[in-house]
C-alpha cells in the first residue's frame, strides 16, 4: 500500500534545497536533481507544488513534466517563502496537545494536576508528556510560568496589540531584514492587520530559508561566541571554531554572509548562509570586541571580498567624462564608489582614487566604465594587466565571426 503523501516536514534543510532549486535554476528533471533519490524528488515537489501552488509553472520536456516557481517579486508585498515555515510535522499527541492545552488554559491559570484533570481522566496522556509540552510551550513563550507555594501555574501568553502605524513598520521590515519570518509570525496572532502598502523592486525572497541560521548565528554575535559550523555534504563540518562578528547582505544579490574569525587565525573568513547546514554554539571568546573593533578600522578598505591579509592597495583610474552630458556618472561614482575619492584633473577627465585589502572585488564596478577609461595604475603587481587581459578574453569571445 503506498505511503500517504504529507506536505509538513520534519528537516528543513531538505526542503531549502528543492525550494530554492525550483525557485532559482527550475525546469529540471528528476534525473538533474542531485539530492538523494528519485523518490525523494518527487516527494519535495509535492510539497513545494503545496507550498507555493499560486506561483507554479510547468513544462513539457519531452515527455517529462518540469516545475519552476515563478514568483514575481513587483508584485508581492508578503514573501512566500514565509509559508515554509509553517509546516512542521508532528505526531498524534503533538496536535491533541496543542489545542487542548490552550483550550483548558484559556480561562485562566492553572497547575499541572488541574490541567492534568481536564486532558485525560482516563490517564490516556503520560504526566511526564504534558509536563515536557508544558516546559517547551513557556520556552516558545506561548505559555507563561509562574510559581505560587512552590506550584507551577501556567497560562496563555498575552500577545500585545499593536497599533496600526507599528504594525506598518513590520510589514515593511518583514521583508529587508534578516529573520523577517519573525514580524510574519506577529503580524498572525494580531485580531486585525491593515492591507500592506508596500511592494519591492528588487526583492529576494528566497532568502528567508536561510532564517534559522541568521538567527542562530545573531545569538552567537549577541552572547559573544564561538560556533561550530556544518556546511552542506556528508561530513562536511568545519574543523576550527569560528567566531561570528556581524551578517552582511549584498545589496546587488540579496545574498547573507557571516564575517568572523577562526580561532587562532588573524585573518577574516566570510560564509554563505545558503551553504550552512546549521551552526552550533560553544564557549564564549574573550576577544570579541577587540575583533569586533578591528573589524571596524578594516571596513572602509574592503569591497565585496573580505577574506585573505590586510594589506592595502592602491587604485587609480582616469576616466574621461562630459560633464554636462554624462554628469549622472559623476554622481554615480560619488555614490556608489564607496570609500574611494573623485577628483577632476583636467577638462572632462577624472580620477577615481582608492585603497582597499583586494581587489579582487572592485572589477565589476570597473568594468562599467569599458570606454571611458583612459588610464589605470595599481599597486599590486599584475593586476592591471590580468584586468585588460579580461576585457580582451571577453571581447573576443562575443565578438561576430567575420
Amino acid at each position: 500500500m503506498a505511503k500517504e503523501f504529507q506536505e509538513l516536514i520534519k528537516n528543513m534543510n531538505t526542503v531549502r534545497t528543492y525550494a530554492r532549486d525550483f525557485y532559482i535554476y527550475g525546469f529540471k528533471t528528476r534525473e538533474e536533481f542531485g539530492q538523494k533519490s528519485i523518490r525523494s524528488y518527487d516527494t519535495e515537489r509535492r510539497r513545494i507544488e503545496s507550498y507555493f501552488h499560486n506561483y507554479i509553472e510547468t513544462e513539457v520536456s519531452g515527455t517529462k513534466k518540469v516545475v519552476r516557481l515563478a514568483i514575481n517579486t513587483n508584485s508581492l508585498s508578503e514573501n512566500p517563502f514565509f509559508s515554509v515555515w509553517k509546516a512542521k510535522s508532528f505526531t498524534k499527541n503533538d496536535i491533541f496537545l496543542h489545542f487542548m492545552l490552550i483550550d483548558a488554559l484559556t480561562l485562566g491559570a492553572k497547575n499541572l494536576q488541574e490541567i492534568l484533570g481536564i486532558l485525560d481522566a482516563e490517564k490516556l496522556i503520560e504526566e511526564g508528556t504534558v509536563r515536557k509540552k508544558l516546559s517547551e510551550y513557556v520556552k516558545l513563550g506561548i505559555f507563561e510560568q509562574t510559581k505560587q507555594k512552590k506550584v507551577n501555574y501556567y497560562k496563555l501568553a498575552d500577545f500585545p496589540k499593536l497599533s496600526n502605524g507599528f504594525l506598518t513598520a513590520i510589514q515593511f521590515f518583514k521583508e529587508v531584514l534578516p529573520i523577517g519570518v519573525l514580524g510574519a509570525y506577529i503580524l498572525n496572532v494580531q485580531q486585525f492587520v491593515p492591507a500592506s502598502p508596500f511592494q519591492f523592486k528588487h526583492f529576494y525572497p528566497v532568502h528567508t530559508l536561510d532564517e534559522q541560521i541568521a538567527f542562530d548565528l545573531l545569538a552567537a554575535i549577541q552572547s559573544k561566541k564561538y560556533v561550530e559550523i556544518h556546511r552542506f555534504g556528508h561530513e562536511n563540518v568545519i574543523s576550527k571554531p569560528f567566531l561570528p562578528i556581524k551578517l552582511l547582505v549584498s545589496s546587488q544579490t540579496g545574498r547573507c554572509y557571516v564575517i568572523g574569525r577562526m580561532k587562532q587565525s588573524r585573518f577574516f573568513t566570510t560564509f554563505r548562509l545558503e551553504h550552512l547546514a546549521s551552526v552550533k554554539l560553544l564557549g564564549h571568546s574573550e576577544d570579541f570586541d577587540h575583533i569586533v573593533a578591528e573589524f571596524d578600522a578594516c571596513q572602509p578598505y574592503f569591497w565585496s571580498n573580505m577574506t585573505g591579509n590586510c594589506e592595502k592597495d592602491r587604485l587609480a583610474m582616469q576616466l574621461q567624462i562630459d560633464e554636462k552630458r554624462d554628469g549622472y556618472l559623476i554622481e554615480r561614482i560619488k555614490r556608489e564608489g564607496r570609500s574611494g575619492k573623485l577628483t577632476k584633473i583636467g577638462p572632462q577627465l577624472f580620477e577615481y582614487e582608492i585603497e582597499l585589502f583586494d581587489l579582487t572585488g572592485i572589477k565589476p564596478f570597473l568594468r562599467t566604465f569599458i570606454g571611458r577609461i583612459v588610464k589605470m595604475e595599481a599597486s599590486k603587481r599584475g593586476f592591471v594587466q590580468a584586468f585588460f587581459k579580461e576585457i580582451g578574453e571577453m571581447n573576443a569571445f562575443y565578438e561576430e565571426e567575420e
